[in-house]
């Protein structure tokens, strides 16, 4: 838990959705898209403690949101 503090990597699901659009032989229009929703995750500081005594442990969230546009050409 004390790593996902600095480097967050709490996601379980995500939804993603993309094409190819063929624009002549040999190039091509790209989309995707990602949406990774909100995960709460709470867990136990391990050794260190960064609250006040009797602080149960640390919560982080994540969610994530992506969008690509690419042009492509075939040689």
């Amino acid at each position: 838990m004390l790593l996902n503090v600095v480097a967050p990597a709490v996601m379980e699901q995500h939804f993603t959705f993309g094409f190819t659009h063929p624009i002549s032989k040999r190039s091509e229009l790209n989309f995707a898209a990602f949406y990774g929703p909100r995960k709460t995750v709470t867990g136990g500081d391990g050794a260190l403690s960064f609250g006040p005594p009797g602080d149960n442990g640390i919560k982080i969230h994540m969610h994530q949101y992506e969008v690509e546009l690419s042009w492509g050409y075939k040689f």
